[in-house]
């Protein structure tokens, strides 16, 4: 199972509610926005696969309930620009639920 350490996560008027996950393995960060929460983890801690980190929601700049997902090369910053995360999506292998 991944475990992926968190580069940070807080709340901001256009992200609204974000983490940012990086993935030293691929040299990619994995970003979350506009969650209905604040993320349940800190820059530092790490997440494992499946891992809940929020849920869906509208907080920031958004116009409607949805979840922001982006992919960008290396240890990103906020400067750093996404890239379309379809192909990395389709070759992820999905987690079981729990019974």
């Amino acid at each position: 199972m991944q475990i992926l350490p968190t580069l940070w996560s807080g709340s901001d008027g256009g992200q609204g509610n974000y983490v940012y996950l990086y993935d030293p393995e691929s040299d990619r960060t994995n970003v979350c926005m506009h969650m209905v929460e604040p993320a349940r983890v800190e820059a530092g801690e790490k997440v494992e696969a499946g891992e809940q980190l929020a849920g869906v929601g509208c907080t920031g700049s958004c116009s409607g309930d949805h979840l922001h997902f982006e992919i960008r090369r290396g240890r990103a910053t906020r400067a750093r620009r996404p890239y379309d995360p379809l192909p990395a999506l389709k070759g992820w292998e999905s987690i079981p639920k729990p019974r």
